[in-house]
């Protein structure tokens, strides 16, 4: 899984993977501050408000930066889903 740990660098976030673990310029992410796992974890009513959309906009080999499409760009996100 892709699924990794970021932090939120203003509306940009940076992400801890990078080419190596399969991530290319102009990958989309849905972002959120909990990790959407299963099933249940959305069907939080709440869910929708703290989730946000992401693009890669540079990738190296270890790491890559997202810049914060739709969502809070203030936000703090801890979990990115490849879709």
């Amino acid at each position: 899984s892709r699924r990794q740990r970021q932090m939120c660098i203003r509306d940009s976030l940076r992400l801890a993977v990078g080419s190596t673990g399969g991530v290319a310029l102009g990958d989309k992410f849905i972002v959120s501050p909990n990790i959407l796992s299963d099933y249940d974890s959305l069907l939080d009513p709440n869910a929708l408000d703290r989730i946000g959309l992401a693009e890669v906009i540079r990738v190296n080999y270890h790491n890559a930066e997202l810049k914060i499409l739709a969502g809070d760009s203030l936000g703090v996100y801890r979990s990115a889903t490849p879709f």
